[in-house]
């Protein structure tokens, strides 16, 4: 299947989970049952699944770190070329996001 591919139907099906979870918690904000879930899947042993919820979380707008043995993973080859273009694109996505959180604005989905 291929990667992009995968990041979107993640992403899809995350939106729909946080808005259900938020619905029925109505003080919880979007942004917050998002990277909840998102972390759930991150910290996985599966490099792959790891790196495409990362992605997802870049794509939806979701600011958070990757832990640093999956970046030395996915640096040293593990997981091929795609999961590691998949990897840098989502990682310069996030940079810009947690750019935008730390100078002070309000986040959109928050």
């Amino acid at each position: 299947m291929d990667l992009l591919y995968e990041v979107r139907e993640i992403s899809s099906e995350l939106q729909k989970v946080a808005r259900a979870q938020v619905a029925s918690e109505t003080s919880t904000p979007c942004l917050t049952e998002l990277k909840a879930l998102i972390l759930e899947r991150l910290h996985s042993d599966d490099l792959r699944t790891g790196i495409i919820y990362y992605a997802s979380a870049a794509e939806l707008g979701v600011p958070l770190r990757l832990p640093l043995e999956q970046c030395e993973r996915v640096m040293a080859g593990h997981g091929g070329r795609s999961l590691r273009s998949l990897f840098w694109a989502a990682n310069r996505r996030m940079q810009n996001l947690c750019q935008f959180e730390w100078t002070g604005h309000a986040h959109p989905l928050a």
